[in-house]
């Protein structure tokens, strides 16, 4: 896969520490419990590396992204008996209503550009009482998309609350998952939002 400094990709992105595994790690990480003994559908997946972990502790995972090779390399390197890998785009999940316990996306709202749609289909695929959590950027922290060119905006707290609270009943938490994950002035450094979603 060409590196654009992106998308996660193990072999340029292998060093603890430095950053960018670590914090993609981590995110899936604190959605581990939402995965426990669930059908999760993992959307815009990437490389496999966190649908992998999620399928530690969930049913069954299926993994979509809108990359074909994307789709191959996580294929080949995060394979697994519980996991099913489809290239999928998150406006037009090729899935029925109602078929997953849990939606996971990391770091992907960001970059969505019909957003209405995007909220749609995840309700759509989700069943009742069903969990989307994603992270993406703080948009008070970083009101300026255009610093990482794959995004089309970053959004604030409540705009999140705005675009979501007629289909969800919503938990936002700030998070400092800053590469070094350092302190700012003695203060944590909030880049991201954890969101936690009950469909309605």
């Amino acid at each position: 896969m060409f590196y654009t400094g992106e998308r996660i990709i193990p072999q340029h992105d292998d060093k603890p520490g430095q950053g960018n595994i670590d914090i993609h790690d981590l995110m899936y990480r604190e959605f581990l419990v939402a995965a426990e003994n669930k059908v999760v559908l993992d959307i815009a997946c990437g490389c496999g590396m966190g649908t992998k972990m999620l399928s530690c502790r969930a049913q069954f995972v299926k993994g979509y992204d809108i990359d074909a090779e994307t789709i191959e390399f996580a294929k080949k390197y995060y394979g697994g008996e519980k996991i099913k890998y489809a290239v999928g785009d998150i406006c037009q999940i090729p899935e029925s209503d109602g078929t997953f316990d849990t939606v996971i996306s990391v770091e992907t709202f960001e970059h969505v550009c019909n957003v209405e749609q995007m909220i749609s289909e995840i309700y759509r695929v989700l069943k009742p009482k069903g969990i989307w959590c994603f992270t993406t950027p703080n948009g008070v922290r970083y009101p300026d998309h255009k610093v990482v060119r794959f995004h089309i905006k970053h959004y604030s707290e409540s705009e999140l609350y705005n675009m979501l609270d007629s289909r969800f009943s919503i938990y936002v938490r700030k998070t400092g998952l800053e590469p070094d994950m350092t302190v700012f002035f003695g203060k944590p450094i909030f880049g991201n939002y954890s969101v936690f979603c009950l469909r309605k």
